[in-house]
């Protein structure tokens, strides 16, 4: 029995592997164009073994070109080896070349910033807070809660199609700590007109 079914409409499809078990008991095989090939168990098992047997006819037909093939990816792992031993034994000459090359390449690196930075405005957000923090002398919690925090604006954000920011209930300016004890989610409007003043939405601090 072979079924050929309709992929799921859906932004992110399921991706199956092959083997997959369907509630019906088919088994996944392939994706053909935008269809999915699902296979009864016997027909699975049959398919397989001469996938396996056409393989390994082509292997013994192709012997040199499989050759070359492991050969270069040999080469491959080792150049890639070695260039890591390299780059750990001179890790200032690894600076001081990737200094030079920004250099260089200046509308480059400024394109690709702006073009990294519009697709996680909450990482940006997250540093330069970061970054005004240590300026003030003030102390950072758990680096790993904080982006979650700062994720987790980005989607509520894009699911109500409202602009929210992550706040600091006691300003960093008032000397409140960049912890997510002391973040709160905000409308971006309202963010931007309580400004450094200190106070939990919806209460009076």
């Amino acid at each position: 029995m072979n079924t050929d079914l309709p992929a799921p409409l859906s932004s992110k499809p399921i991706r199956h592997k092959r083997g997959a078990v369907r509630e019906d008991g088919l088994l996944f095989w392939q994706y053909k164009g935008l269809h999915e090939v699902w296979m009864s168990p016997s027909y699975f098992d049959a398919r397989k073994k001469r996938s396996l047997e056409t393989t390994k006819d082509w292997v013994n037909a192709n012997r040199r070109r499989v050759n070359d093939r492991q050969n270069l990816n040999r080469d491959l792992v080792e150049n890639a080896r070695r260039a890591k031993e390299w780059r750990a034994k001179n890790k200032q000459r690894c600076r001081e070349l990737k200094q030079e090359w920004r250099d260089r390449n200046r509308e480059i690196v400024r394109a690709q910033n702006a073009a990294y930075w519009a697709k996680y405005p909450e990482k940006r957000a997250e540093i330069r807070n970061r970054r005004r923090a240590r300026e003030y002398g003030i102390g950072c919690g758990d680096r790993n809660l904080i982006k979650e925090f700062y994720r987790m604006v980005q989607r509520v954000a894009k699911c109500t199609g409202i602009k929210f920011e992550v706040d600091h209930i006691v300003s960093l300016h008032s000397g409140g700590k960049h912890d997510v004890s002391n973040l709160q989610i905000l409308p971006m409007i309202i963010n931007r007109r309580k400004g450094r003043k200190s106070f939990v939405y919806g209460k009076s601090a």
